[in-house]
């Protein structure tokens, strides 16, 4: 004898048990596996960054450009076809810059722009080196050297480090000063 299974999507139970019992088997029914629903994602951490219900910011190598979340999950929606190996490894950066010891990663910085007041978050720190990358006071090489200084292999990667922001912000001026 063989055995054949069926699996019917959106078929009333009357029309399966009809189906069913033209070939004489009683009907088999899971119940639906509901999960409640994560609302209000993405939704501003306390640094002023757009999350999802993990916590992690939206990066455009892994995040549909949408910069939507699953209604039902809360997590950002990804891009087609992106491979899992690398929302591992994005998603690996980003748990490794929160773990990153702060002591280790904050360079000792003042600040030589008396009037200077540092940014305080993530929004405020990347207006301040868009302004300086576009008014050529800092440069795309300065910039990276100053986040390996802090750890980081990207600008993204501070967003998920709200207590690096303000320290950041002052390297960034000092470093259009010098």
């Amino acid at each position: 004898m063989t055995k054949i299974t069926l699996t019917f999507h959106e078929v009333t139970k009357d029309k399966a048990a009809d189906l069913l019992a033209v070939i004489g088997e009683e009907p088999k029914t899971e119940e639906a596996k509901t999960e409640e629903p994560k609302t209000g994602y993405p939704k501003q951490n306390e640094a002023g960054v757009m999350v999802d219900s993990r916590g992690y910011p939206w990066d455009h190598r892994i995040h549909g450009s949408g910069k939507t979340c699953s209604k039902v999950s809360g997590e950002w929606k990804k891009k087609k076809l992106v491979e899992p190996e690398l929302v591992g490894q994005v998603e690996n950066e980003y748990d490794n810059a929160l773990k990153t010891n702060e002591a280790e990663t904050q360079p000792q910085s003042t600040s030589l722009d008396l009037d200077f007041v540092p940014a305080e978050n993530f929004p405020d720190v990347t207006k301040q080196i868009t302004c300086e990358l576009d008014s050529g006071k800092l440069t795309r090489e300065k910039l990276n050297e100053i986040l390996n200084d802090y750890g980081l292999s990207s600008l993204p990667l501070l967003a998920a480090r709200p207590d690096l922001i303000s320290s950041f912000s002052i390297a960034i001026n000092n470093a259009r000063c010098a």
